[in-house]
């Protein structure tokens, strides 16, 4: 294992300098005009469905710099890619399910439930993507429009990510904003903007809180209840009052912001149809309607974040927009979401860290993953091998090359990723040529990222501070830990720079026990 640097952290954030890197080829840096067709399909790209088409066009068509939102909830780390994350259930742990310490398989159960049951307290969420959202905005303001991506600190404090600390809250949005930058968004001029909801709703106090306290006047407890999906919480789940308020602020945004093109991903249906019955109820509301006033002056869409997976509840949406004789329509575009990296795992688990790639992973960890991920000859539904390519290395580099043995073909270069599935399925492609090919250009995508944050000072600081606030997150591989119940003390021969784990564990209760990390055996962690 390398040592792991000592220096310690900054305690204060400090702006961050990128230097140049590597960007997808979907966005060059020379200007090009493009025609409203060119505009309109670029755009369309972005979203697996787009309600409705024609609206978009036409948007393009009147509107010289359509607005866009995305957002995102500092509080982890940032795959490659949008995933579904959903955690296993919490288990109690204790000494009878453990009937050996030699059981290995055992042992790591165990430790997965301590890392659910101290750093995972959500049932459902959905994770920062690194290159998708890269690819997606670089779209977007080639096709002329301005992004401004909302950073939901307040919410993720709301939330209580990071134990409601909204310093690290904030460190970490700083550092997921860094990661961005380092891997080619294009930020250049006022193309992208970066707004964090604590600076925006206090600067704005007067028009937000007004908003936010008609929402929540106008549905009942039971409605918003059923809507802490949203947060990766369930109506089971003991919630703080903070956390119950936290849908009607989301709802909020929508108008805030005045939008016109939300980008979104797969989101619970209850939050949807909360959405929509706000934009209803908001345009019969005297305060609500001199706030919206600037919204329907300039001709901007309504907003509502649904999802793909929901269409019944789209066409409700639109429904709703009759109702109240709005004009202009909802535009959404949702996000395709991968899958991980394993079988089965449409949603891929926490406690699994190979089921995904990470924006920091080193090289040899996407090759190890990558070799590991499954990816069957001949069958494409369901690969995510094949997933990735399609969703992430054809939209970078616009073609996909392997290198192929001499008696299998040599060098073969791919320009559609129909091409590609037309021979794998044929078996000219096998999995044993394509992995290694994936790897390869994940990690060409990746290595501006690690550079600069192994280069920069101010960068490197930055991680260094993400690491303190999320320790756990940053531990890629246990092959075998041993724990022994309350009472015995700790391995003394453990390494030092791994005393921030042993503190963690040596205090952390699991079921009302206290337990020891005895021996550690190939302990990796990013550095």
């Amino acid at each position: 294992m390398e040592e792991i640097d000592q220096t310690p952290p900054s305690e204060e954030m400090q702006p961050i300098s990128v230097t140049a890197s590597a960007s997808p080829s979907s966005n060059p840096s020379t200007p090009q005009v493009m025609s409203l067709e060119e505009r309109f399909q670029l755009v369309r790209s972005v979203g697996e469905e787009c309600i409705q088409e024609d609206e978009l066009r036409n948007l393009l068509d009147k509107k010289p710099l359509p607005i866009c939102y995305d957002g995102f909830e500092p509080s982890g780390r940032m795959h490659i890619a949008q995933h579904c994350l959903v955690n296993l259930e919490a288990f109690a742990i204790n000494c009878a399910l453990v009937p050996s310490l030699d059981s290995v398989y055992a042992l790591k159960l165990m430790f997965r439930a301590f890392v659910q049951s101290s750093f995972y307290m959500c049932a459902f969420t959905v994770v920062k993507q690194g290159v998708m959202k890269t690819i997606n905005v670089n779209k977007l303001t080639k096709a002329g429009c301005k992004v401004k991506i909302w950073i939901a600190d307040w919410f993720a404090q709301l939330n209580n990510k990071m134990g409601g600390d909204l310093k690290k809250i904030k460190t970490v949005g700083e550092y997921l904003i860094e990661i961005w930058k380092a891997v080619g968004m294009d930020i250049d001029g006022d193309k992208v903007e970066f707004l964090w909801s604590s600076d925006e709703i206090n600067s704005r106090a007067h028009e937000y809180w007004p908003l936010v306290m008609d929402i929540a006047r106008r549905n009942k407890l039971p409605r918003i209840m059923r809507c802490v999906q949203i947060m990766g919480r369930s109506e089971q789940d003991e919630l703080t009052a903070a956390q119950i308020f936290y849908p009607c602020m989301q709802c909020a945004d929508i108008f805030f912001l005045k939008v016109l093109v939300l980008i979104v991903v797969n989101i619970e249906p209850i939050s949807r149809i909360l959405t929509c019955k706000i934009l209803q109820k908001s345009f019969s509301n005297d305060i609500c309607h001199d706030m919206l006033l600037p919204l329907q002056n300039s001709q901007q869409a309504d907003i509502c974040q649904l999802g793909m997976d929901q269409r019944k509840v789209n066409v409700l949406a639109r429904e709703y927009c009759d109702d109240i004789k709005r004009k202009n329509k909802p535009i959404i575009l949702s996000h395709h979401m991968l899958p991980g990296l394993q079988q089965g795992q449409e949603k891929m688990s926490k406690s699994d860290p190979s089921s995904s790639i990470f924006m920091e992973d080193e090289e040899a960890e996407v090759k190890t993953k990558i070799k590991k991920a499954y990816c069957p000859p001949q069958i494409v539904e369901g690969n995510p091998c094949l997933e990735y390519i399609n969703y992430i290395i054809f939209p970078w580099f616009h073609e996909f090359k392997v290198e192929c043995n001499p008696e299998n073909g040599g060098e073969k270069v791919y320009k559609t990723f129909e091409e590609l599935v037309a021979d794998y399925e044929s078996g000219g492609l096998h999995p044993g040529d394509l992995k290694p090919a994936l790897a390869k250009a994940l990690n060409t995508i990746l290595q501006p990222v690690r550079d600069h944050f192994s280069k920069d000072p101010k960068a490197k600081d930055l991680l260094k501070r993400v690491k303190v606030c999320l320790p756990f997150l940053f531990l890629c591989e246990i092959d075998v830990l041993v724990f022994q119940y309350a009472g015995l003390q700790s391995n003394k021969v453990m390494r030092k720079s791994m005393s921030w784990l042993l503190c963690l564990v040596e205090f952390s209760v699991l079921s009302n026990n206290f337990y020891k990390i005895l021996s550690c055996k190939k302990m990796h962690l990013i550095t």
